[in-house]
């Protein structure tokens, strides 16, 4: 082209670069749009995990409380006495509660 014209090979030039520029920009395009989808999804699921937690942590205080208590309200002896259980230290210690034998009575 530069043999008919010089003005056709600078033309051309211009022609390539901007054919090149659009297919990156397409290209980067679509890893944007696949980063987006995956920050979607792992956002979701994040929250959906956190939910789940909760819903754990919510049985685990059912089952202390059912295991501390047969009814509705506790006295503080009972609680003294269900608190020398290690399985009840235990349910406590899993809810993030370190309790200890030696101190129930600080209670």
């Amino acid at each position: 082209l530069i043999a008919i014209s010089p003005l056709f090979g600078l033309l051309f030039s211009i022609y390539v670069a901007v054919a090149v520029f659009c297919v990156l920009n397409i290209v980067t395009g679509v890893f944007v749009e696949n980063t987006k989808n995956m920050l979607s999804k792992d956002e979701t699921n994040m929250l959906m995990e956190s939910i789940e937690q909760r819903k754990q942590w919510m049985q685990d205080v059912k089952l202390l409380w059912s295991f501390v208590s047969d009814d509705e309200e506790v006295d503080l002896p009972t609680f003294l006495i269900r608190m020398d259980d290690f399985r009840c230290q235990a349910l406590f210690r899993k809810l993030g509660m370190d309790v200890a034998a030696e101190n129930t009575t600080g209670l």
